[in-house]
């Protein structure tokens, strides 16, 4: 007894410790969310000046939520269980989509935190997403229209209730329809 609990517990701190090291000083000397966006975000061609990208219309942590959600858009495809990890990838992009009212923003700004985020990730996640990101698209697509042929996935991969919700939110559909148009144009760049 006493044995499993001092390895339980020397177990927990070896996690701890491999997470804390897992930081660097570069995090803190990111720029924020909006100054980031505002950096990305290209103008028209012949635009006399740039303008700041207008983010009132997404959530106060908008860009970290996006990371969060493109995290799980990587590191599984072609792999067993990729069904699963689809769904859940694509309910959590449209969740944000829903979260942050995509259909309301204006596009410059959508692109602009789209091609940030993306542009965090280092050239091999960016190769993982785009080999991935027609099967997420796919998955969400059928969420939306075709929901019984991805009911059993989504209760398997755990995001029932998630998709409950985006499945009951009437903006869905126009919401994930921007964040898959801004997607489109930045993996065709």
């Amino acid at each position: 007894m006493f044995g499993q609990r001092f390895i339980g517990i020397l177990v927990f701190l070896c996690l701890i410790v491999a997470l804390s090291s897992c930081g660097s000083n570069a995090e803190l000397e990111k720029p924020s969310a909006a100054e980031s966006v505002q950096q990305t975000a290209q103008q028209p061609e012949g635009a006399a000046e740039s303008e700041p990208v207008d983010l009132s219309g997404f959530g106060e942590n908008a860009e970290e939520n996006l990371q969060v959600a493109l995290a799980n858009c990587i590191g599984w495809g072609g792999t067993a269980g990729s069904s699963l990890s689809a769904v859940n990838a694509a309910s959590m992009l449209m969740s944000w989509a829903n979260d942050n009212s995509l259909k309301d923003s204006n596009n410059a700004a959508v692109e602009a935190i789209l091609k940030t985020c993306y542009n965090n990730m280092n050239s091999e996640e960016q190769q993982n997403f785009r080999q991935n990101w027609q099967y997420i698209s796919d998955k969400a697509d059928q969420i939306l229209t075709d929901y019984e042929a991805v009911a059993d996935t989504v209760e398997d991969a755990g995001c029932a209730e998630r998709v409950n919700m985006i499945r009951t939110n009437v903006n869905s559909a126009s919401n994930w329809a921007e964040l898959k148009t801004g997607f489109a144009k930045l993996l065709a760049e």
